[in-house]
């Protein structure tokens, strides 16, 4: 009689001992979680306990963030890694005026291991199938010495080679794979005796590849010179994809704009570093809002093959993310403070603080690309300065936001930077130009365009004049000679 064995255990996800961290505001670092498995944060807390000398911190009373544990969760349960910043742009502020810092507890969930066996000439394989991708731990085909596997017995282990290389082959990275028990598959190791197949596996999650090939998506060049201006829509969440060289670090921008101005900017200072700046934001931290600083630990990859590494930033009305090839190498929550961040974006452009290289911009679930290049339409004049600031907010910190914002405002007619007041850039109704004759070193951009036009009206406006007084010129002499002609 023909015995046919098959086991198919399904496992329980494996939890590791309880871990913990903890990390001071203002401290320039963030909670740097990872796991082998996935992250499950057990506690946490933003604030000060009373009493508690943690980073040399005392409150009288307890002054912890309510939503500590939710946002933790949120950012990190289910990931292999996360990075989270002691600050109150992402808590919220519990106790005002009061250093605080942030500590959490976690485990590490490990998927326990599936096993399965078929004996050979039973007529069936053995059936792998996973949600995710299969990963093979561990292969036998042959018999085990006093092993009764499948009523097989043999004096000595007796097992192929190849057995673990074949069913990683044929497994490895498949959502199901069949593999029968056959000398065919995995060659004989002892002949004559009736073989069987054992293996481990376990499922790795991934998540869903996006198509970053040319082919699947519309590249834009940008860079120091030129910039990428492209209208968007999205139907619930925004995907943008930003391409850099794998050779050097780069420093550059992404300002998302909703209607009326600018919601927000996504800003990578290298490979380790960047900000995500939310506008009208409460804590109003840097100028017009807010800034939340962070570091990027996990290393970048580049894509196979290619000198290029693909930056993918995901936003919703809830979070932002930056990956890359499935890793998050950072992510915030949005909260009732972060302003404008959050908002749908209608139209996103680019800037570049790094010389000499070529950057391209991508987005995913656009209708209808209209991709706008522009050289830089400004033009620098030193020494010079516009009267009158604009209305509303008229001062920012960096040239871009001022550049932007100008160009969306009617009553600017340019930008002054003012050394005096932190070399601030602020916005000017003008529209003259005071060219030359600033006496406290200020420069002023104008687009050349406006201000172009500015001079040919000078210059008709001259021309005019200078007819106009050859007219009375000649009119004037014209009279005199009658004059003469009648004196006597």
């Amino acid at each position: 009689m023909l015995v046919i064995f098959v086991v198919a255990l399904v496992g329980a996800s494996l939890a590791t001992a309880a871990d913990s961290g903890e990390v001071c505001e203002h401290s320039g670092t963030p909670l740097n979680i990872s796991c082998d498995g996935e992250i499950v944060i057990l506690s946490a807390a933003y604030g000060v306990y009373s009493n508690d000398n943690t980073c040399g911190r005392t409150y009288d009373g307890d002054c912890v963030a309510e939503t500590s544990l939710e946002v933790m969760q949120g950012l990190c349960n289910g990931e292999s890694s996360c990075s989270v910043e002691a600050a109150n742009s992402v808590f919220g502020d519990p106790c005002r005026g009061t250093a605080k810092y942030l500590t959490a507890t976690w485990t590490c969930e490990i998927p326990a291991a599936d096993s399965g066996e078929v004996c050979e000439h039973s007529g069936t394989p053995l059936n792998i199938s996973c949600d995710g991708e299969i990963v093979i731990l561990s292969a036998a085909y042959g018999v085990y010495s006093n092993d009764n596997t499948c009523g097989r017995t043999y004096d000595g282990d007796c097992l192929a080679e190849t057995s673990l290389e074949v069913m990683q082959g044929l497994c490895n990275g498949e959502s199901s794979c069949s593999v029968e028990a056959a000398n065919s598959v995995f060659g004989d190791p002892c002949r004559g005796t009736a073989k069987y197949l054992t293996a481990t596996w376990t499922c790795e999650i991934v998540e869903p590849d996006v198509d970053t090939s040319s082919d699947g998506l519309d590249w834009n060049i940008f860079s120091m010179a030129q910039q990428a201006a492209l209208p968007v829509s999205f139907d619930g969440e925004e995907r943008y994809f930003v391409s850099v060289p794998c050779s050097t670090d780069v420093w550059f921008k992404l300002f998302l704009f909703g209607e009326d101005s600018q919601n927000s900017h996504v800003e990578l200072f290298s490979k380790t570093a960047g900000n995500i700046y939310c506008h009208d934001a409460g804590s109003r931290s840097w100028w017009g809002g807010a800034k939340t600083d962070f570091n990027i630990d996990q290393a970048m990859q580049c894509e196979d093959g290619d000198t290029r590494i693909i930056l993918i930033v995901e936003q919703t009305s809830d979070f932002i993310a930056i990956k890359n090839r499935g890793t998050t190498l950072y992510s915030q929550t949005f909260g009732a403070d972060d302003g404008d961040c959050g908002k749908a974006t209608t139209r996103v452009t680019t800037q570049v603080w790094t010389d000499d290289v070529e950057l391209f911009l991508a987005v995913l679930n656009v209708p209808i690309i209209e991709v706008e290049i522009q050289e830089d339409i400004w033009c620098e004049y030193q020494d010079s300065y516009l009267y009158t600031y604009s209305s509303g907010t008229s001062s920012y910190d960096d040239l871009a936001s001022a550049k932007a914002a100008c160009l969306e405002r009617d009553d600017c007619g340019g930008i002054t930077q003012e050394p005096y007041n932190d070399n601030r850039y602020t916005l000017r109704v003008g529209p003259e130009l005071y060219e030359g004759v600033s006496p406290t070193d200020e420069i002023s951009w104008v687009t050349c365009e406006a201000e172009l036009l500015k001079r040919n009206d000078k210059e008709e406006l001259n021309d005019t004049e200078e007819l106009k007084d050859k007219e009375e010129l000649k009119d004037k002499i014209v009279k005199r000679t009658n004059r003469s002609k009648f004196s006597v």
